[in-house]
């Protein structure tokens, strides 16, 4: 090309730049081409990944769904003569019987491994009971749909996660009004005092943000999607005292 684009030149048939921009289009267009053929080696390696998680997804678990559905919560929980084990012949829940009220506020105290965090699995139907029953407004939860009982459960865990995208839609999922819950989990001023405010992009998992900031703002989603039944597993373990008092 330069040879040939050289002597054109010389010989008054072609002017210099018009030579420079096609060596450098050429160029460009060779980059191309090799970003081109390494993202088609790109895409044949994610195949077999991509086959993996569809794999996955389509795992039937082992708990069945119910074919009823709840519309409201309006009289109580009720967890009656309950029996559970990770193991035979290893109970961790033995005989345990509970009556919660709507707008009642119970906390289950104990040492670790005693099975606090194992009964809030068993009532969002992550196991399923060995003895007992689980109802919600009388209704047993194994006969409800998933989606059914779990409209009507939010839970806050002790190791929050949080997504990849503002604060703001974290809290809401793209929904508006944020800031009235945000004030509720004393964190309007800090969020403010950031540069971008609730448009301040959090990292995956949240990790520009403190243990106490995660929980803070799973919280403050809980409280935004306002579902009737709230657990909280240790959702304040990261808190100080002040803050704690104020959630």
């Amino acid at each position: 090309m330069l040879y040939v684009g050289g002597n054109m030149v010389l010989d008054g048939k072609l002017e210099f730049d018009s030579v420079v921009a096609f060596i450098a289009a050429l160029s460009l267009m060779h980059a191309l081409a090799k970003e081109l053929s390494k993202l088609n080696a790109d895409m044949q390696a994610s195949f077999p990944m991509a086959e993996a998680v569809l794999s996955l997804l389509s795992i039937k678990g082992d708990i069945a769904e119910g074919d009823k559905t709840i519309d409201s919560f309006n009289d109580k929980l009720s967890l009656k003569n309950i029996n559970f084990g990770y193991a035979e012949g290893n109970p961790v829940i033995k005989d345990f019987s509970l009556d919660i009220n709507k707008g009642e506020t119970v906390a289950l105290v104990g040492a670790s491994v005693s099975g606090k965090t194992t009964i809030i699995n068993l009532i969002l139907r992550l196991y399923d009971l060995e003895n007992g029953v689980i109802e919600v407004d009388g209704e047993n939860i194994k006969d409800l749909t998933f989606a059914s009982l779990k409209s009507k459960i939010l839970i806050v865990t002790q190791l929050p996660y949080l997504f990849s995208c503002t604060i703001a839609e974290n809290i809401s999922y793209g929904r508006d009004d944020v800031i009235k819950v945000a004030k509720a989990v004393n964190m309007h001023d800090e969020i403010m005092a950031l540069p971008q405010g609730y448009d301040t992009v959090v990292m995956e998992g949240g990790d520009n943000f403190s243990g106490g900031q995660k929980q803070r703002l799973s919280i403050a989603k809980a409280l935004f999607n306002n579902a009737p039944i709230l657990l909280l597993d240790e959702a304040t373990s990261a808190l100080d005292s002040v803050n704690e008092k104020q959630v």
